[in-house]
């Protein structure tokens, strides 16, 4: 299901709503709790609503090494303390890709808690570590566009397109995976 929406959410930021709606569905046929479905629905939209261009920019679109020192997107993280602890990890000035490595796990982090910890109310902390997987695999997903960008898939190409429909993919075999376990 992933695997196409979130290249299709990547091209239209509209389509998160859509996929907020089918989350929202999905939760509902697991758990058959209209306020967990609604709350997850909404976690989603809400979670995928910030920024982290300049991060998947980086990684799916540059060499190590090449990638721009600093970007006009050096604001993303700011308000929401992305920024301030990955910049605990590493300098975003003189190490700006392990930097949006870092960005990016949280800012994955920040994009699947509001949609599985309403799960939490039903199935304990299982939902929440989907969510930690989720955040830890979206660089490595990025890493792998930049490695596949000449690839065509279907009408896409290029490290970033191929970076989404790779972050698709690992987020459906997550939930596939958290879904048989809590069935």
């Amino acid at each position: 299901m992933f695997t196409i929406l979130n290249r299709l959410r990547g091209t239209w930021s509209w389509f998160s709503k859509v996929i907020g709606l089918l989350v929202a569905i999905a939760v509902y046929w697991v758990s058959d709790n209209y306020y967990v479905a609604i709350a997850s629905g909404l976690g989603y939209i809400a979670g995928e609503s910030m920024g982290w261009g300049a991060w998947v920019g980086t990684l799916s679109c540059y060499p190590r090494g090449k990638e721009p020192k600093n970007t006009k997107y050096d604001y993303e993280g700011k308000n929401n303390g992305i920024y301030w602890i990955a910049s605990k990890f590493y300098d975003p000035i003189s190490d700006w890709y392990k930097f949006s490595m870092v960005a990016l796990v949280l800012r994955g982090i920040y994009w699947w808690l509001p949609v599985t910890l309403p799960l939490t109310y039903l199935y304990g902390i299982l939902p929440v570590v989907i969510a930690l997987v989720l955040g830890v695999l979206f660089p490595i997903a990025c890493i792998l566009g930049y490695k596949f960008r000449r690839t065509k898939i279907g009408k896409w190409t290029g490290g970033w397109e191929i970076s989404e429909l790779i972050y698709g993919a690992m987020q459906d075999v997550a939930l596939i995976i958290g879904v048989l376990v809590l069935l």
